[in-house]
């Protein structure tokens, strides 16, 4: 086990924090980079895991009224391991009620093992076995938001929360807590 200067102690120089604080998070390259560069993470975001609740979170609008000219998402819409959808439809006979809006990610639960999410390009309703996922303002760019949700380790998380035996589903309350480092 490699020992390492406590930080702490008042009598360290300059000199010898920093030597400490490099041994600790700076490490040889396995691969070479382009032109010796290196990256520098400051100090305060060394191994910061963050819960999918601390910046996103579930959006349960509903549609009330008229949905004639309102396009419409099913899961077959959703293509699996695709940012994008395959198209909608439009006036069609559905019980669907639940909407979202565009740069929402709209996540497939049932069968999460299919690997369905993608993020909304316009507003619309969608099935109630598709979770609606936004960004809290402020926590995190929206748009890196469907890169955390569309990646194997995420939906490895979402199966093995599934319940149900013909057809798994996962709840938000189990999917808000994926942690991950950021």
């Amino acid at each position: 086990m490699k020992k390492y200067i406590d930080m702490k102690k008042k009598n360290l120089t300059l000199q010898d924090k920093k030597k400490s604080y490099a041994k600790r998070f700076f490490k040889e390259a396995e691969i070479s980079a382009r032109l010796g560069k290196t990256i520098y993470i400051r100090q305060e975001h060394h191994q910061k895991i963050q819960a999918l609740e601390q910046f996103a979170r579930e959006s349960r609008a509903t549609h009330k009224g008229d949905k004639s000219g309102v396009p419409i998402v099913g899961l077959e819409h959703l293509i699996p391991q695709e940012i994008k959808f395959s198209g909608y439809d439009v006036d069609t006979e559905n019980t669907f009620t639940k909407t979202f809006k565009k740069g929402q990610i709209l996540f497939g639960r049932r069968r999460a093992y299919l690997k369905k999410a993608a993020i909304a390009d316009f507003d619309g309703i969608c099935s109630g076995d598709i979770t609606v996922i936004e960004a809290i303002p402020g926590k995190v760019d929206p748009l890196l938001l469907p890169f955390i949700i569309q990646n194997d380790k995420f939906f490895d998380y979402a199966v093995s929360r599934s319940a149900g035996g013909l057809s798994p589903r996962v709840k938000w309350e189990h999917l808000k807590d994926y942690e991950f480092d950021l």
